[in-house]
């Protein structure tokens, strides 16, 4: 049980002292976006251009390409119809995608989830969405352009 205390404690450590830098970016001034609605009032398109908004806003520039290994911005929202509102669950993270050896997609993402769980209509749940990509975009400028605090 010690052992696997220290390994916790090591493995937490790891991930945390290597937050920022896990990160960060050759080319910081563009970001890819991958979104998905799931059962949602609104599309993928609507989803998009509510998270490229926010990049557009944060001066990164959205890219319409993927390029393996590089972080990116991953938006899933599931929603589920309940009378009148949805009940919904946004994922956010800022992940790596990577192929593995059978050729499958693996998401390996930072420790942060900047989603939410909630009940609402279309555009509440656009507006949590909202939120949480402006969370995830300041720790990806503070990240990648030196503006976090000088330690």
């Amino acid at each position: 049980m010690r052992y696997l205390l220290i390994l916790f404690v090591l493995f937490t450590g790891t991930a945390y002292a290597d937050g920022d830098s896990w990160i960060r970016k050759a080319n910081p001034d563009e970001l890819y976006t991958f979104t998905f609605a799931d059962d949602c009032p609104f599309s993928d398109e609507a989803l998009t251009r509510e998270t490229q908004g926010v990049l557009i806003r944060s001066r990164i520039r959205p890219v319409e390409r993927w390029n393996p290994r590089e972080t990116l911005l991953y938006v899933d929202v599931t929603c589920f119809r309940s009378s009148s509102l949805y009940l919904f669950d946004i994922d956010i993270f800022l992940a790596k995608f990577e192929h593995n050896a059978d050729g499958d997609v693996v998401v390996s993402h930072s420790v942060a989830n900047y989603g939410t769980l909630g009940q609402g209509n279309s555009q509440f749940i656009l507006d949590a969405v909202e939120e949480g990509v402006e969370q995830a975009m300041t720790d990806y400028l503070v990240a990648n352009f030196d503006l976090g605090e000088k330690k």
